[in-house]
């Protein structure tokens, strides 16, 4: 019995480990936006939507950051511009892989556990046909080969 309890818990123990990985890749700045600003009307919050132009579909993502990572992106960096993002992919406690930006263009972003704001957008749009007619889109949410393929941090499992 005891045997069997320690093979539980060691299977336990063990498919709970799930490795991190850190990513590389290139995005655009679809907008900025100063969320809160100090008294002299410098950022201490700001959001930032950008899109994974580098991955295949439509990959946006809005994230949140602080005032050192509004400093950062204000000094250099506009709407319209192409950088290079540092992406964290982790295993969640929910049971699945998640994915955080942590840098971008060499801006440091510190990941607030209780920010709720910063979201993503993942999906493959295509056209969609009736009698060879196009009459508009149907957009599938999850991540088809080709994506995981070219940009495996969208993985969830």
């Amino acid at each position: 019995m005891k045997f069997l309890s320690f093979i539980i818990i060691l299977f336990i123990t063990v498919s709970g480990c799930k490795d991190s990985k850190d990513f590389e890749s290139m995005v655009e700045i679809v907008r900025m936006e100063k969320v809160r600003l100090d008294e002299k009307g410098e950022p201490l919050v700001v959001d930032v939507e950008i899109s994974y132009y580098a991955c295949p579909g439509t990959q946006m993502e809005v994230i949140r950051g602080d005032k050192n990572f509004a400093d950062c992106l204000y000094k250099s960096h506009k709407v319209g511009d192409k950088l290079k993002v540092h992406v964290n992919w982790y295993w969640d406690s929910f049971g699945y892989y998640k994915w955080k930006v942590t840098q971008l263009n060499g801006c440091p972003r510190r990941v607030d556990p209780l920010d709720e704001i910063s979201f993503e957008l993942v999906q493959e749009c295509e056209d969609y046909f009736i009698y060879g007619v196009k009459v508009g889109f149907s957009c599938n949410q999850i991540p088809n080969a080709a994506l995981i393929e070219k940009c495996p941090w969208f993985r969830r499992k």
